[in-house]
């Protein structure tokens, strides 16, 4: 009546002038659809979604910048049209004609819809589809002007009014019918597509078969192991299929370069290149999906299996072999497999995989919700499902070792029982030497009931009520038998705290004895000695505080016992834990001091004992060297000799300089333990003094042989010195000596003159050279 033209449910209300026209439709005077077209579109849609909003009641699931686009979400302006027709039915200047008008263009258009099926079913099957391109592209053509109906009969029929008056499953029905049209049209296109000439029929046939699977995903709707086997194998089949999509697209693309055969479609082709692109993404998202599906399915089973575990093992319980049985299986389920870790692992993949498919794999927000939904429960359940896990194993534990202890206490309890029966009808000497300790079978017997209870209430029925009878049946025989003896009690209960008593005071004499023996050590000589001392001392220190306690308690025990002891017990035991207390109070004064000296002790004696390894090195390797020089030998042996006891001696003033430092620090040693009486450090001042005497040994030593080196280095010296003068002269007299004889007067006086220039001095001092050398 608006004279508005909609023809969809996406470009037609880009404007606003639809929403605002449907707004009219209902109540008039809301909105002025004149001065409203005069605005912009963002202006108009606004103002449409605020007064349906505040006027109408709908609510605005919809704003103007997704609206006002290119192609708006048709989906999304469905869903918010809806409500129009949920809440008001029958619009206001609607009619029974209008509404009669309605309902016969969905009964033409479902008319059509069926008879269209119907006749392409009929096509299909007498294999009289045509061959034409053209004919297909008519066909299509009429199928996408009804396309605007259909969804309009879509929407119509999901809503919960029934506006139409059509019959429940109408919406199924009519989405059935077009789907079906959809694959009907596909068919025909493939059967066309295989006719094609050349290459173009091998990547039609290819394209067939993968448009048949991107179609075909019949999942069951279960999620176990089983449908996860089959989407497992599905993606298989999907990666392989799909791995040759790359060479179909270019197989496509090279014929695509050759000229068309006259009988092939240009729009044939142009369509085929189409839905070729198309399948990459398409089969991309299906990748995907399977993915995801196959993950799901697995997080799912996963839960389910350890589920039916529990179910088992938080059941009623049996005897303990059967428990044992139960824990067992828990261990080789949970414990081998691993199982905390591996859903840690899967739930990590699982959300990588979600962030994957919610990224790429082309979903709608509804669907992420959903899957937000899946793992959050997921996560919930597992949270709950982990924590039952590790309560079954404690339960199970418990429940043995509950076990454990009633078949223990029963077969100590039960025979004791027969006995004390017994024993009630013998004298009373025997009596009380029996039931001196029957303070200890009453907790006994508590502890059994307590334990019988417990498993009671755990275990199978039959089981239960043979426990029960044991303990009803155990309860009376022992009621009858304390009745009659309990007077008895006191009497254990001394023996009891007699017992206690000399057990502790036992403890506490003999960690007095080896606290004073470690605080009086007396061997303190070396670092692993100190070590070993502080360790013990530390030891103590950390058990004082419970022997103190011990102390306490064992002065309690006495309190109870005094009334029971005569004068002369009571006075022994006084003394001696009077004794044992001055002792304690001792040890607690000493253990702080004796700490501080450890650790004054451990520091420095650290110190001069890493000194003395040093030195000790140092004069060891002195004493191999000064034992391995000699005298022996020609001039070059001894500037050898000498020149490497300078090399290694150079460092005596080091080493005698640490050999101060150390003395300083042992005397440091011997300051901090003049006070302790008990400690001897004998051993330590004759090593020291070992020391010290050693060193001046070495240094004097080394003294000596570095004057007799020099000294035989100077005697050489000497004797080459004067050697040198005598063969420089026999060297000459034997030149004259070989000269022919000659009477010549002046040659004659030249040798007299040299002759007599022999000095007899020269033969001493090498004689005497030699003699110092030997």
């Amino acid at each position: 009546d608006s004279g508005i033209e909609v023809k969809d449910f996406g470009a037609s209300w880009r404007d606003g002038i639809a929403f605002l026209a449907l707004i009219d439709s209902i109540k008039a005077n809301l909105v002025n659809i004149a001065e409203m077209r005069k605005e912009s579109n963002r202006t108009r849609l606004n103002t449409a979604f605020d007064v349906a909003e505040a006027k109408l009641g709908i609510a605005r699931i919809l704003d103007a910048e997704d609206v006002d686009v290119e192609k708006p979400d048709e989906k999304s302006i469905m869903t918010y049209v809806a409500q129009f027709l949920h809440k008001y039915p029958e619009p206001r200047k609607q009619s029974a004609g209008h509404e009669t008008t309605i309902q016969q263009e969905y009964n033409e258009f479902m008319r059509w819809l069926q008879e269209r099926t119907d006749t392409f079913e009929s096509l299909i099957q007498e294999d009289r589809l045509s061959r034409n391109f053209s004919d297909f592209m008519g066909a299509q053509s009429e199928n996408k002007s009804r396309e605007a109906a259909y969804k309009k009969f879509l929407t119509l029929t999901s809503s919960k009014k029934n506006i139409l008056g059509v019959p429940h499953g109408a919406n199924e029905l009519i989405q059935s019918l077009w789907q079906k049209l959809e694959r009907q049209m596909l068919y025909w296109l493939w059967s066309l597509d295989l006719r094609l000439p050349g290459n173009f029929k091998v990547v039609a046939k290819w394209l067939c078969d993968a448009e048949t699977i991107l179609m075909g995903d019949d999942i069951p709707e279960a999620m176990n192991e089983e449908t996860a086997s089959i989407i497992s194998r599905k993606l298989e089949e999907h990666k392989q299929f799909f791995a040759e999509y790359p060479n179909i697209v270019e197989v496509f693309k090279k014929t695509r370069t050759f000229p068309l055969d006259p009988s092939v479609h240009p729009e044939e082709i142009a369509l085929m290149e189409k839905r070729l692109y198309d399948i990459g993404p398409r089969a991309t998202q299906r990748r995907i999906r399977l993915k995801f599906l196959e993950h799901k399915c697995c997080l799912i089973a996963f839960l389910n299996l350890v589920e039916n575990k529990l179910k088992l093992w938080t059941a009623k319980c049996g005897r303990q072999e059967k428990v044992q049985q139960l824990l067992d299986q828990y261990q080789n389920f949970v414990s081998r497999n691993k199982i905390f870790q591996e859903f840690s692992k899967a739930f990590v993949d699982m959300q990588q995989v979600v962030e994957e498919y919610k990224r790429d794999g082309n979903i709608t927000k509804d669907e992420v919700e959903d899957i937000e939904r899946f793992m959050r429960d997921t996560e919930t359940r597992w949270t709950s499902v982990s924590m039952e896990l590790r309560c079954a194993r404690n339960m199970l534990e418990e429940v043995i070792a509950y076990w454990k202890r009633w078949n223990l206490l029963t077969s100590e309890f039960v025979p004791w029982l027969g006995d004390a029966e017994a024993y009630v009808k013998k004298s009373e000497d025997e009596r009380l030497e029996f039931f001196q300790d029957i303070g200890v079978w009453r907790e006994k017997y508590q502890l059994i009931v307590d334990t019988g209870n417990f498993l009671a209430g755990t275990c199978e029925d039959e089981i239960s009520a043979e426990l029960k009878s044991a303990i009803s049946d155990l309860t009376s025989r022992w009621e009858r038998l304390f009745g009659a003896t309990k007077h008895y009690v006191h009497a254990g209960d001394i023996l009891k705290n007699r017992q206690e008593y000399r057990n502790g005071l036992e403890r506490l004499s003999n960690w007095l004895r080896y606290a004073e023996q470690v605080l009086q050590n007396q061997s303190l000589g070396t670092t692993e000695e100190i070590k070993r001392y502080g360790e013990a001392v530390q030891k103590l220190q950390g058990e004082i505080d419970d022997i103190e306690e011990l102390f306490k308690h064992i002065s309690k025990v006495f309190q109870s016992l005094i009334q029971d002891l005569s004068r002369e017990e009571v006075d022994k035991n006084m003394s001696i834990l009077k004794k044992e207390k001055e002792a304690l109070v001792r040890v607690r004064a000493m253990i702080p001091a004796r700490l501080h000296l450890f650790h004054q002790l451990l520091v420095q004696h650290e110190s001069l004992e890493s000194g003395q390894r040093e030195i000790t090195e140092w004069l060891n390797e002195a004493e191999t060297l000064l034992s391995s020089l000699s005298l022996a030998g020609g001039r070059d042996h001894l500037n050898s000799e000498l020149n490497r006891h300078k090399v290694f001696f150079q460092r005596t003033l080091y080493y005698k300089s640490m050999l101060e430092s150390k003395n300083k620090v042992f005397q440091n040693v011997l300051k901090s333990i003049t006070t302790e009486k008990n400690i001897d450090c004998s051993e330590a001042v004759d090593r020291m003094k070992e020391l010290n005497e050693r060193f001046d040994y070495v240094t004097k030593n080394a003294q000596q042989w570095e004057n007799k080196l020099n000294e035989a280095v100077r005697c050489w010296r000497n004797f080459r010195d004067n050697e040198r003068v005598i063969v420089h002269w026999l060297s000459q007299a034997e030149v004259f000596l070989g000269e022919r004889p000659m009477e010549v007067k002046e040659v004659i006086e030249t040798q007299k003159l040299f002759f007599d220039t022999l000095n007899e001095r020269w033969m001493n001092e090498l004689v005497q050279s030699a003699q110092d050398l030997l």
